[in-house]
């Protein structure tokens, strides 16, 4: 009895989000372009598919929520495709967009992104329209510190 009360609170635990809630500089490779974005995002953890990132990042007073907050997406073909998934530690980060009532239309503006576990290293290439407009790195404010987060994210 007692084995199967540690599963279950391991099962509660286990799902429970991990949540970053932080502001971070961005530069862009040269230092010509800085931005500030607040990242309100968190990975949810599952037993049989992929930890998936979910939440918003507002850059310069752009809110842009991740597609899968607003749509459901799906990895993979089926059960097996999921399960293998997990079981190669694959991290589904999606695009991040603008919010608009039909969801069916090509959005005006998004965001891919590439981060480390914590958002130690972030990459953002923030499009419109379908052009990519900048692609920032952070936290950094100049072209030095870019520079250094593009060493770490090497790593």
């Amino acid at each position: 009895m007692f084995i199967v009360l540690l599963f279950i609170i391991f099962l509660i635990w286990y799902h429970m989000p991990i949540h970053i809630n932080k502001s971070v500089s961005l530069s862009t490779l040269d230092g010509s372009k800085q931005a500030e974005a607040k990242i309100d995002v968190a990975w949810h953890r599952y037993l049989f598919s992929p930890t998936e990132l979910k939440g918003t990042i507002t850059l310069d007073g752009t809110e842009y929520v991740s597609i899968n907050k607003l749509l459901k997406v799906e990895y993979g073909n089926g059960f097996f495709d999921q399960l293998s998934g997990k079981f190669r530690n694959v991290r589904l980060v999606v695009d991040f967009v603008i919010p608009q009532k039909n969801m069916a239309e090509p959005t005006k503006g998004d965001i891919r992104i590439s981060v480390g576990d914590k958002f130690e290293t972030i990459f953002l290439i923030v499009s419109k329209d379908g052009e990519d407009l900048y692609e920032f790195y952070g936290p950094a404010k100049t072209s030095e510190e870019v520079h250094k987060v593009l060493e770490r994210m090497k790593k």
